[in-house]
């Protein structure tokens, strides 16, 4: 199995679907504070003079899965939370908040509590406050024992903000070494690994 596809996750009709995501930018002229700036990683809206904010949403995917499997759920929320906040600097901002949606079969206060920790000290590594969030229990929907999502708001000065536009031939790029394979991608990951 070498493509995302055989694996169950058809980029190419995603992509199609996602298309109509799009009809959302109708909204985008009912900014209080005047004009939002798309760039090809993050809508910004304006909070104020030269203030821009982003809201990032993402989840951990089915790496709650392999959490399951070895029983290890303090590590769960790190990866949540990194997940949002890499999206949200990717535009120039610096993260500031974030909220936490877990919906669970069942609210276990020692599984909540091994999430929780993970959580906080992702919150802590990327320097921002958790200033809420929603626990949901929903035995019907989920076939696995939890799923969690964050939002992280961000700020960036205009003249900070990050498009891409003014990258150019002979700029220096700086790679980082990845510790692992973080949040995308399991899916395909897990149906390799496991088949062998």
């Amino acid at each position: 199995m070498k493509t995302y596809a055989k694996a169950g996750v058809d980029r190419k009709i995603r992509e199609k679907a996602k298309k109509s995501l799009r009809d959302f930018e109708s909204t985008f002229k009912l900014s209080k504070y005047g004009r939002v700036i798309d760039t090809p990683f993050n809508i910004l809206y304006p909070l104020g003079k030269d203030i821009y904010h982003v809201k990032t949403c993402d989840g951990v995917g089915t790496k709650v899965l392999l959490a399951q499997l070895i029983n290890k759920h303090d590590t769960i929320g790190i990866d949540a939370v990194a997940m949002v906040v890499n999206d949200c600097i990717r535009c120039g901002a610096r993260p500031i908040a974030i909220t936490d949606m877990i919906d669970i079969k069942k609210s276990e206060p020692k599984l909540l509590k091994e999430i929780q920790k993970g959580l906080l000290k992702g919150a802590k590594e990327a320097e921002c406050s958790i200033v809420g969030g929603e626990i949901a229990d929903m035995p019907e929907l989920l076939n696995a024992t939890y799923h969690i999502n964050c939002d992280c708001v961000g700020e960036v000065k205009k003249k900070a903000i990050v498009t891409g536009e003014k990258i150019n031939p002979g700029n220096i790029v700086i790679g980082f070494r990845s510790s692992g394979i973080h949040s995308n991608g399991l899916t395909l990951a897990r149906k390799i690994l496991f088949k062998k």
